[in-house]
């Protein structure tokens, strides 16, 4: 009888998969490497789109045990200049530590990404862009298999529930899908990025 609870989606089902070992309190000290990866978008809610998409950027880390852990997320709808804002102080306080990464499409990508890079990242921080390849559902798959072995670890906060709504409506098929996939696709990017980053 309780509304609010999501269905399990076709691919994530993080609310039947967590167990209480797999959530955390507090952020990790002790980590092999941290990423943030964004999924940038740059619109407000206006009578002629009254649902854009989010730019939306996940924090995660990789541990000594072989788990990874979604320490953070974030996601604003908002004109390019308070995204760019949004980004500058989230990577300010991530630190120099965590990488950031940028999700790269085609076309004006390179150039976005360079404008960031140059523009926007704090010079302390190291910015990357990611030419993404395949498609949203190939991409989300081993994130997908690495949560339903318990391979993910999530700490609390005020953001694991748009998160997990957002996982449980993903299908690989868009025409089934939920109506964004924002922060999916930046789940998505901060496990790759972070199972084959090297920093220490």
């Amino acid at each position: 009888g309780d509304w609010d609870i999501a269905d399990p989606g076709e691919l994530f089902q993080p609310r039947l998969w967590m167990t209480a070992e797999d959530w955390l309190d507090e952020t990790p000290r002790a980590v092999q490497a941290r990423v943030r990866y964004w999924d940038l978008a740059a619109g407000e809610v206006t009578s002629t789109n009254p649902d854009p998409d989010w730019t939306a950027g996940v924090r995660m880390a990789r541990l000594a045990s072989g788990a990874y852990v979604v320490e953070h997320a974030v996601r604003q709808r908002a004109t390019p200049a308070q995204t760019e804002d949004l980004v500058r102080e989230t990577a300010r306080l991530d630190g120099s530590n965590c990488v950031q990464w940028i999700e790269q499409v085609p076309g004006a990508g390179k150039a976005l990404v360079d404008h960031y890079r140059r523009n926007v990242c704090p010079l302390t921080v190291m910015m990357r862009g990611n030419p993404v390849k395949g498609s949203k559902g190939m991409r989300a798959r081993p994130l997908a298999a690495a949560w339903e072995k318990h391979r993910i670890k999530v700490v609390r906060g005020s953001w694991n529930e748009s998160l997990f709504d957002e996982l449980e409506s993903f299908s690989e098929d868009p025409s089934f899908s939920g109506p964004h996939d924002d922060q999916v696709d930046a789940c998505a990017g901060a496990f790759e990025k972070v199972r084959l980053s090297v920093q220490a």
